[in-house]
């Protein structure tokens, strides 16, 4: 999935064509999903994952369908809401550009991929924030204790917030797998669908179809 640096960045261009009132609790939605900190992540499922088969084939999809119908009645009225819808949908383009567009699916799985991709996010992070003016001022929303997006899981957000100053930790090197070219071209895919669904969901309806953005785990464990 996408760092969280990522999603703050995708944000912040979002932030410019939607105008969000409270930029604070939509920048704090964009990461939320990876508030996971004391529980299994594939346990509690923050993220909505659903594996399907459609002929013979297996896939997955962070199913933002799932998130929507089941807040639909504040998704446009609480921006922390609008944030995690988004950040469901980039981490599933986020997959399509990783195995379709880089051919990583073979990697899938991989401790030591995992590894390769964390260093370049890690690098990726300096670069991102100097370009982006990304910092590290988020606060806890007002009343997020009592805000039902806790229904999911009861967020860590204090500790989430303060494991994020790792991130502005300046660290060299050159990315890679994400590199940073990929990473503006993974940027724009985001802001281009999400900005089109946002327009879309004000008038009641969806750009984007259920499964559009589902990406193919064929021949390996669902």
């Amino acid at each position: 999935m996408a760092s969280r640096i990522m999603h703050l960045c995708i944000s912040r261009e979002l932030e410019g064509i939607i105008r969000p009132d409270n930029v604070n609790n939509f920048r704090i939605g964009h990461i939320l999903p990876d508030a996971v900190i004391k529980a299994d992540k594939k346990q509690v499922n923050t993220h909505f994952i659903r594996a399907f088969e459609e002929k013979g084939k297996y896939y997955k999809i962070f199913d933002y369908y799932a998130f929507y119908d089941r807040f639909r009645d504040v998704i446009l009225r609480n921006e922390v809401f609008l944030g995690y819808y988004f950040h469901l949908i980039e981490d599933n383009i986020f997959r399509n550009v990783l195995y379709s567009d880089l051919n990583m699916m073979n990697r899938r799985g991989d401790s030591g991929f995992l590894k390769e991709l964390y260093s370049d996010y890690r690098i990726l992070n300096n670069i991102i924030i100097k370009k982006y003016l990304l910092k590290n001022d988020l606060y806890l929303p007002k009343s997020f204790a009592d805000c039902k997006i806790n229904d999911i899981y009861n967020f860590e957000l204090t500790d989430f917030l303060e494991d994020l100053k790792r991130d502005f930790h300046k660290i060299e090197g050159k990315p890679e797998i994400f590199t940073e070219s990929i990473t503006e071209q993974y940027f724009k895919r985001c802001v281009k669908i999400c900005s089109v669904e946002y327009e879309s969901i004000r008038q009641g309806k969806h750009f984007l179809s259920e499964k559009e953005l589902a990406f193919e785990i064929n021949g390996i464990n669902p």
